[in-house]
């Protein structure tokens, strides 16, 4: 199931750049690849912290922890944006 939404969302997320985000389609492509290559990297990078340092169950709370931490601070950062936007126009 996990792969069919990837394979979803990859074939859906240039399109959606393109036409809701107004990028060009050169920069959505390129944008597009990135995601791509560090959803194939990083899940090695884990590994190797895991296997090396942490262990499996410690590399997973870390890492969950680090997730949230980082979500909730983007999110923050979102809201005062659309506010900011909100009151500027």
């Amino acid at each position: 199931m996990e792969r069919v939404a990837y394979y979803g969302i990859t074939a859906n997320l240039v399109l959606y750049m393109k036409n809701s985000l107004h990028f060009g389609a050169a920069s959505a492509s390129q944008h597009v690849n990135n995601w791509v290559g560090a959803t194939t990297v990083l899940p090695i990078f884990g590994a190797f912290i895991a296997d090396t340092y942490w262990g499996k169950y410690r590399t997973i709370l870390y890492l969950s922890i680090f997730y949230v931490l980082v979500s909730r601070d983007r999110a923050a950062v979102d809201t005062v944006a659309v506010n900011f936007i909100k009151i500027s126009f």
